[in-house]
């Protein structure tokens, strides 16, 4: 087992704590903020989390991609598995979660809005989740 599957295995966690937590507590949150601060709030949410989950998406994006292309083991087939589910997690950020995001920057709180952003993260939440026990699974298989 190398440093890479370690690393991956590590951002993965992390993401996947992140998005359990942004699906359960803050998203709901949203609605409780009030129309006369939304705009303020949703903007400053918006640039404040770009810090915090761009680096992480990026580095499994690319971590995941290096490990499915350079693994020739019994594990290849679940790597490109878990290769294929960032790919999608990348584009339901880009065509659902991001639009969402801009309809609400530019038109403040909607419920419709707010409500397809929760569902749609939700897909999101499960995919983390299972690139989460892939991980889980191939480290453990590679410690024994």
């Amino acid at each position: 087992m190398g440093l890479l599957y370690l690393l991956l295995a590590a951002v993965t966690w992390f993401m996947t704590g992140l998005i359990w937590f942004v699906q359960i507590v803050h998203y709901p949150l949203f609605a409780s903020v009030g129309s006369d601060k939304f705009l303020l709030y949703i903007k400053a949410h918006c640039n404040l989390t770009g810090l915090v989950v761009i680096v992480p998406m990026v580095i499994q994006l690319l971590l995941s991609g290096l490990v499915a292309f350079e693994n020739k083991s019994s594990y290849s087939a679940i790597l490109w598995l878990n290769f294929a589910l960032v790919i999608v997690i990348w584009l339901l950020t880009g065509f659902a979660s991001v639009p969402c995001f801009n309809n609400m920057c530019a038109a403040g709180f909607s419920e419709s809005v707010h409500g397809r952003l929760v569902l749609t993260n939700w897909a999101r939440t499960i995919l983390w989740s299972v690139c989460s026990l892939i991980l889980l699974l191939v480290l453990r298989s590679e410690l024994k």
